[in-house]
């Protein structure tokens, strides 16, 4: 401090130069009495004189002047040491506005890290989110795949049986080819009563085909009748149940009319002696028996449904081609953008986006088309019919998707600005923390107020940690909010802190710059 220290022999040394004044006017104002001058009344007006101006220069002039001096330099000093304390308070307030400031910056700078770190936490949580669209996605492809692979499947099946040239023969031959595939496909051969029904009409149709082709042409005509009779004596037994009734039916109505019919012509022809009708009938009904095994084998829930002969021909045919070739290339590009979404470490969700969009149109237009021109086939009607709701339900989700990624895109958008306009607000508040330090250094506060004695010390203080044992005196002594420890806390553990403690010392004053605290504390 630039201030003039006090001075003990200040009032010696006045009182010398007023006694020195004093001294130099009596020289000038009383002559001193020479020796010669011996006579009494003569001295005895000097000395009169010397105390009379003695008495007048203290009381008029020289003892107010020694108490002016003296009062001015007393003053003087009193106010010289008002000042220094007003300095000492004002270096404490100023340090404690620092501590306070940097509280505040902690605080803050802890608030900002904590919101960073939630902040973090969010964008982990939308990044799993975005993979778990990729993998539903992923699994819709999968899913659509399959379907489109079964479906491929079914028309394969299809195919193949329109290409079985014996069957198509059967189909445009047999009087009985389409009653009996429709009466085939529509019984479910896993059915146990059904598939049993089934199995004793093709053992019953079997036997007399097996009779009949032992027949010779020249054998004898009793044998004939006799073979002829048993055939006609056999019969299936059916259980006559709801699920047997179409089965049963088309049994009487087209099988069992129809052999009669044949049995009687043979013998209508044995009696008139007519081998080579009779020849044709043995040979007709032998074709009828056989081919209605074949028809009735090779019949499944994939055959159409046909009214007349003619259905089958050429142009359905090449329109199950066509839907082959291009389902297949369906199924081979879902297959390799699934191969591609599955390869890619971080898949750009838009990208695939696009992509399988690009595939599902076409597959649509093609699903609608061929439900159109192949109403024939009920099953494959059916596989269309669903594959299409399946195609719609996944454009549905698909669309979610999409929606849901738009979303994720402004969400990471807003949160990769928040985090930018963190970062900043860190570094800056780190800065300001930095130089707050500094400030409160003790060798740079030393520096600044050399003439004074100040100490500043910090004492660091951390959630989750405990509260330093050699400063647990403050607690009692500043006001701090206090809860009851729980079972797994320790005592005197530091709940929420909003700064650091600051033990300020300017000389003799001495002060505590406390945060605000919330301690765990047994009760």
């Amino acid at each position: 401090m630039d201030i003039k220290e006090f001075n003990p022999d200040f009032f010696t040394a006045q009182l010398e130069q007023i006694l020195s004044t004093l001294r130099r006017e009596i020289e000038r104002s009383i002559p001193s009495p020479t020796l010669l001058q011996e006579e009494n009344e003569e001295l005895d007006n000097y000395i009169f004189e010397l105390n009379s101006f003695y008495y007048r220069s203290f009381t008029e002039r020289l003892f107010p002047f020694y108490h002016s001096s003296v009062q001015e330099e007393v003053s003087r000093l009193l106010k010289l040491s008002r000042q220094e304390n007003m300095v000492k308070m004002d270096i404490m307030a100023n340090i404690k506005r620092y501590a306070k400031l940097y509280n505040q910056v902690k605080s803050i700078l802890s608030i900002c890290k904590t919101s960073r770190e939630n902040v973090d936490e969010d964008l982990l949580a939308i990044s799993r989110e975005q993979d778990q669209r990729v993998v539903e996605l992923l699994y819709t492809l999968k899913q659509l795949e399959n379907d489109f692979i079964n479906l491929k499947a079914l028309i394969s099946r299809i195919n193949t049986w329109l290409e079985d040239g014996e069957l198509m023969f059967l189909i445009k031959t047999h009087p009985a080819a389409i009653p009996a595939l429709q009466m085939a496909s529509s019984l479910d051969r896993n059915h146990p009563l059904q598939a049993d029904t089934i199995n004793r009409l093709l053992v019953y149709l079997a036997y007399p085909a097996k009779a009949l082709s032992r027949i010779q042409p020249r054998q004898d005509g009793k044998q004939i009748t006799g073979i002829i009779e048993e055939i006609r004596k056999k019969a299936p037994v059916f259980s006559r149940t709801p699920e047997t009734e179409t089965l049963i039916t088309f049994y009487e109505v087209h099988v069992k009319s129809k052999i009669n019919l044949y049995l009687d012509i043979i013998q209508l022809s044995m009696v008139n002696e007519q081998p080579e009708l009779l020849n044709r009938s043995i040979s007709g009904l032998e074709n009828f028996l056989t081919g209605l095994i074949k028809l009735i084998e090779k019949a499944s829930p994939y055959t159409p449904v046909l009214s007349r002969t003619t259905d089958l021909n050429n142009m359905l045919v090449d329109r199950i081609n066509k839907l082959h070739a291009d389902n297949s290339n369906i199924v081979k590009a879902i297959a390799n953008i699934t191969s591609e979404l599955s390869e890619a470490g971080e898949p750009d969700f838009d990208y695939f986006s696009i992509k399988i969009q690009e595939i599902l149109q076409p597959a649509t237009s093609l699903l609608k088309n061929a439900a159109k021109e192949l109403t024939c086939f009920p099953e494959l009607l059916t596989g269309l019919n669903c594959e299409e709701l399946q195609l719609s339900l996944l454009m549905a989700r698909i669309d979610l998707l999409n929606r849901k990624h738009e979303h994720h895109n402004e969400v990471l958008k807003h949160l990769l600005t928040i985090v930018n306009m963190l970062d900043n607000y860190i570094n800056l508040l780190a800065n300001i923390r930095a130089d707050l330090e500094r400030i409160l250094a003790p060798r740079n506060i030393s520096r600044a107020w050399k003439e004074v004695n100040i100490k500043v010390d910090r004492i660091p203080l951390q959630k989750g940690q405990v509260f330093p044992l050699e400063y647990l005196y403050l607690l009692d002594k500043h006001l701090v909010e206090t809860h009851l420890c729980q079972d797994d806390q320790q005592n005197n553990l530091i709940l929420h802190e909003e700064g650091d403690i600051f033990i300020i010392r300017v000389d003799e004053l001495l002060e505590e710059e406390m945060p605000y605290l919330v301690i765990a504390q047994r009760g």
